[in-house]
Formats: C-alpha cells, sequence, structure tokens
C-alpha cells in the first residue's frame, strides 16, 4: 500500500516537472530567447549636440564642445576596485575621485557612467584597443560652453541634470534619467527647441563584455539653432558699468520689442561650478530685471501724470504749491527738496520731480483709478519675454485692502501711492516698458529675445494701444524731455552731447537702507529707436550714479550705431 502511494506522489512529480519543461519551452521560451539576446547586446548612448544660440550679429553666445570620456558599464564591471586601480594608473586619474563620480552617476546596470572627461584623442584610441578592461567604453559627450560667461548668466541661463520630479512630468515629452535640462533663461524656455533627439548604437560583446560586432546605429540630431535680439556688444559693455553691484539694466527699442541688453548684477559663471554661491546672500541667480520687485519711486510719477490728466483731475496748467511738505492730519509728506519748489504746473513738476505736486495730483484721482491705468501700462502682470519665472508685481487698491487687511484706504497711503511707495511693487522691466509706451505715442510692445529659431524668423509682440490722447502724451514727453536736457532737471547727468534724450529719474525709500535708485529713458526724443532702465539697489539718489550709468550706455548705443 505504501508502495503504491510513493509511486502516485513520483508521478506527479515527474508530471509537474514535464509541464513546467512544457512551459519554459513551449509558451515563454520566445521571452527567455529574447532575455539571453538582450545579455550579449549593448547600447551605448549617443546625446544629441544642442542647438547654438547667437546675438543679433551672429556672434556665438553658447555652443557644444565635444570631448572623449571614459565611462564604465555597471553590469559588466565584475571587480570595480581593481578596474578602477588600473584606470587611475593608466590615466594618472586618482582613484578616490574616480570612485566619487561613479557614485554619483551611477543610475542603472545598463546606463555608462563617465568618470574621466576630456581624454586625449591617443589615449581613447589606446583605451580601446585593450582586452583588459572589462567594462569600459569610450563615448563623445557634447558639452554645453557659454562663451560669454556671467555676461549672458540670466539671459541665456545653464543646465543642469533632470530631478526626479522633472522627469515624472516631463517622461511623456520624450525626456530620460541623466538627460540635461535647461535651467534659468533661454535654455529653460527654449529646451524643447535646442535638445536635439539623442542616437546610439548597438554592439554585440561576447560573455566577457567584449565588442564583437556593431548590429546598428542611430546618429544624433543636433537641436535647433537660435539667433536673439541681443548685441553683445553692448551687453558686455553694460556688465563691465555694473561691477558686479546689486542692479539690473535693459535695452529695448520701443517700437518693436527687441531687447537689445539684459544685465543683472551680481552674475555667475554658468560653465563653472555653481554650489558655492546657492546660499549667497547677493542673490546672484535672481534675475533682477524680470524677477526682482521693488517700488518705483519717482519714475511712477509719469502714470499718475497719465492718469490724472486722462481722467481731467488736472489739467496741463494746474498748479499746486510746494512749501517742501503737505500735512494730512497728524502727518506730515516731504518733498524730497528742503525748502520745496514753489509754484509747480505739471510740465515743471515732472521735470524736478516735485512729491508734494504729485501728492495733490493721487489725492484728486484716487487710488482706484491709479491702479486701473497702472494697469494699463502693464503693471501688475507679465509680458511675454521668454525668460521663465517672471515676477507679476502688485498694484493695490481699496478693494483689495479691505478684502486683504478688513481696512479702510487712508490719504497717506495714497499720497505714497503716488510717488511710487507703498503698497506698490513693479520689476525694472515693466518700468521700462511704461516709458517706452510714453516714447511711442501710446504703443505698449511685448518685449521679446529670440529673432530666429531654426531658419524661421519669429514674430514680434503683440501691440497694445493706450487709452492717452496725444495731448496727455505731449505733455508729459515734453517733462521727460527737461528732466535730462535742463540745468534743474533731476536726470541732467544723463545728458550726452550730440543725443536728444528724454526721461525719469527715481529715488524709492527703503525702510532702514539707502534708497534705490532709478532712471528710465529713450532717445532720440522725437523717434525712439532705443528706450533703457537703471536700477541700483540701495544706490542713492537716482540722479546721481544711475544717471551717469544711463549716459554711458547712451554714448556706447551712439558708438555701435544703434542709435
Amino acid at each position: 500500500m505504501r508502495i503504491r502511494h510513493l509511486e502516485k506522489i513520483l508521478s506527479s512529480l515527474f508530471f509537474l516537472l514535464l509541464l513546467g519543461l512544457l512551459i519554459l519551452q513551449v509558451f515563454q521560451g520566445k521571452s527567455y530567447r529574447l532575455q539571453s539576446q538582450g545579455n550579449i547586446i549593448r547600447l551605448i548612448p549617443m546625446p544629441a549636440p544642442r542647438g547654438e544660440i547667437s546675438d543679433r550679429n551672429g556672434v556665438l553666445l553658447a555652443d557644444t564642445h565635444l570631448t572623449l570620456d571614459l565611462a564604465l558599464i555597471p553590469q559588466e564591471t565584475k571587480n570595480l576596485n581593481a578596474l578602477v586601480e588600473k584606470l587611475s594608473r593608466i590615466l594618472g586619474v586618482d582613484r578616490e575621485r574616480m570612485f566619487q563620480v561613479y557614485a554619483k552617476g551611477l543610475s542603472a546596470p545598463f546606463t555608462p557612467v563617465p568618470v574621466v572627461k576630456d581624454i586625449s584623442k591617443e589615449m581613447a584610441i589606446s583605451l580601446e584597443e585593450r582586452r583588459d578592461l572589462p567594462g569600459t567604453v569610450v563615448m563623445n559627450t557634447p558639452h554645453r560652453r557659454y562663451l560669454y560667461g556671467i555676461e549672458t548668466a540670466h539671459l541665456l541661463g545653464r543646465l543642469g541634470e533632470i530631478d526626479p520630479w522633472e522627469l515624472e512630468r516631463l517622461r511623456p515629452y520624450g525626456y530620460k534619467m541623466k538627460d540635461l535640462l535647461g535651467q534659468g533663461g533661454i535654455e529653460e524656455s527654449f529646451d524643447n527647441y535646442l535638445r536635439g533627439e539623442d542616437g546610439g548604437v548597438q554592439l554585440k560583446v561576447n560573455n566577457k563584455g567584449f565588442k564583437v560586432e556593431t548590429l546598428g546605429s542611430r546618429r544624433p540630431v543636433k537641436g535647433k539653432d537660435l539667433a536673439l535680439t541681443l548685441d553683445i556688444r553692448l551687453q558686455g559693455f553694460i556688465t563691465s558699468l555694473l561691477q558686479g553691484r546689486p542692479s539690473a539694466v535693459c535695452v529695448m527699442n520701443p517700437q518693436t520689442g527687441e531687447i537689445l541688453a539684459l544685465a543683472s548684477s551680481p552674475s555667475f559663471d554658468p560653465n563653472g561650478d555653481i554650489s558655492p554661491l546657492l546660499h549667497s546672500q547677493e542673490r546672484p541667480f535672481l534675475n533682477r530685471v524680470t524677477q526682482g520687485l521693488y517700488p518705483p519711486g519717482s519714475t511712477f510719477k509719469v502714470a499718475i501724470a497719465a492718469t490724472a490728466l486722462e481722467t481731467r483731475k488736472i489739467g496741463e496748467q494746474t498748479s499746486f504749491f510746494c512749501p517742501g511738505s503737505l500735512t494730512l492730519g497728524k502727518d506730515q509728506f516731504d518733498c524730497w527738496r528742503e525748502g520745496g519748489h514753489g509754484e509747480q504746473r505739471l510740465i515743471g513738476a515732472l521735470q524736478h520731480s516735485c512729491n508734494v505736486f504729485f501728492y495733490h495730483a493721487g489725492l484728486l484721482t484716487g487710488p482706484d483709478l491709479i491702479a486701473e491705468y497702472a494697469r494699463f501700462f502693464g503693471f501688475g502682470e507679465k509680458s511675454s519675454l521668454e525668460l521663465p519665472h517672471e515676477a507679476k508685481g502688485f498694484v493695490p487698491n481699496s478693494l483689495w485692502k479691505r478684502l486683504a487687511k478688513r481696512e479702510r484706504w487712508y490719504d497717506g497711503e495714497t499720497v505714497n501711492f503716488a510717488i511710487g511707495q507703498g503698497y506698490l511693487t513693479v520689476t525694472p522691466l515693466q518700468v521700462l516698458r511704461m516709458a517706452s509706451a510714453i516714447a511711442t505715442d501710446g504703443k505698449l510692445v511685448d518685449p521679446y529675445l529670440v529673432k530666429r529659431i531654426g531658419v524661421l524668423e519669429t514674430k514680434a509682440g503683440k501691440t497694445r494701444h493706450l487709452p492717452l490722447s496725444k495731448k496727455t502724451l505731449a505733455a508729459i514727453q515734453e517733462g521727460m524731455f527737461l528732466v535730462v536736457n535742463s540745468d534743474e532737471g533731476t536726470g541732467r547727468y544723463a545728458a550726452v552731447p550730440g543725443l536728444e534724450i528724454a526721461g525719469k529719474t527715481g529715488t524709492a525709500q527703503v525702510h532702514g537702507k539707502a534708497p534705490h535708485a532709478w532712471f528710465v529713458g529713450y532717445s532720440p526724443s522725437r523717434d525712439p529707436r532705443a528706450s533703457l532702465v537703471v536700477f541700483m539697489e540701495h544706490g542713492g539718489k537716482g540722479g546721481l550714479v544711475a544717471s551717469q550709468i544711463a549716459a554711458s550706455i547712451f554714448q556706447k548705443m551712439k558708438e555701435l550705431e544703434l542709435l
């Protein structure tokens, strides 16, 4: 009886064994054959060179430099310690450094990890010919190169390895682990055009990981080249003027919106290691032109003048007496000039930047009309400029204060609003657009940086026409002309012999610190071809250093025949 039971058990086990073999051979045989072939096939990636970036004159700003890099394939390095020790002696590279680079770059068993970059052609050939270095491969690797370093860092951005959260978001668009991704500037905004399509080589290797034959290859496709509206000659000159001081300068063609220069200081070197700067108090990665938020100070008086004239709260001949201050209840609001400016009309008030005149104009107009016209000028909204993370700024009104702070709006807040202080915050680019709109008889243009993608010309941005009469515009234009071209104008240091320049200065108070300095202007005053904004963080009075820097830039544009 026991023997019969044992026979049944053995028969069952034998049946199960045959069934298992049948499943393996017949039903799963194809899958295992493919896996077996996979063990002898290697795919060596060939990254695509990124598209080049050039300025308006064809000067290269960023290109791709090809290097020969030695990489290790993790699943084929049977004895990593011995291999690294041998490579260290051959290449004269510190073994501990190689281990660190390998550990940092390790992502998947089949993905090559570059451990020594930019080896010589002779060394690459020698390594390829050796048969005692299993798991090594020489790769042709493109490296991004920024030819003007800190001068274009905020404009172009840089490249960085894709983060896990970014990979999750971008995987449907063909991005994969270890891909380089544009970070900031044009590199980020146009990454999809610049990145190209990666290629690769499919190799057959033996059981020791050595190449037997090449099975196929696909050449990488270079990304599209970009041509910018930027003039690198002017950009470099402005960068040298700023000397690393916290500041921002932007130059634009007010007729078309083309950005000729955009400089934010301090900057960083996109070719180098940025990690020491990550926690810098000077915020070198902040693009102050598009991301910095500041009170505009007296530059905002241009918008107040337009608002008060268009709403007929004042006329061009309306006058207010400036004794040096205005008293509201128990509070006193000073003019910047001790003793005051005396009797002032609009054009003279712009010329002298008289606070008291604009206190009165603001009180007559009120915060809600000021806010409405401020938005006409583009304050409180992003422009169409092709740089990422642009700030909107903030334009307050009485309803906002009631909802956000549960308080009514006070007259003291209105007089601060009227001279560009208080809750109002703007970017230098927004101030530039405001002045450009005045210069072009009410055309608010969308700024842009990219002139051409590949062989295709890009279109200029949209143009809005502001609800401002010719009479209003003419009065403000005359006041801004006198700011620069009269002995009493606050921006007289911005004057350049042979150029007709109009502008407006600003000195924005900052609690407990030196004020911010502003100058915004355009030239020629009758048919403007360039407008600019100069902002100096804690730079003192706008009529001094900011105006002097503006004069230097206008002079340089004249020499470069941009004016």
